[in-house]
């Protein structure tokens, strides 16, 4: 079972979040922090995400917004996901 004490903790840092950048629209902050990265958001990890929005409170916005540009654009020379065995995207966690 879950821990049910993440939902609490997790959606503390997303209010922070978004409090720190309160001209971005909910669906806005949502494709930031998903989106911008080759995750399916149906398949991530609670702690995943949550390494996310920590990485977002960490970072400036705008840094973290290039530096996954960077990792797509990275990414985007490396074969495919359909390619090469791992786990499901969203799986792993950020480092």
């Amino acid at each position: 079972m879950r821990d049910p004490a993440r939902i609490y903790r997790i959606l503390k840092k997303f209010e922070q979040l978004w409090s720190e950048h309160p001209d971005i629209r909910l669906g806005q902050l949502i494709t930031n922090i998903v989106c911008l990265t080759d995750w399916d958001i149906f398949y991530i990890e609670d702690d995943a995400f949550e390494v996310m929005l920590n990485r977002w409170l960490d970072a400036d916005f705008n840094q973290v917004i290039e530096e996954l540009k960077d990792d797509q654009t990275t990414a985007a020379d490396q074969p495919s996901a359909a390619q090469t065995p791992g786990p499901k995207p969203g799986s792993e966690t950020l480092s």
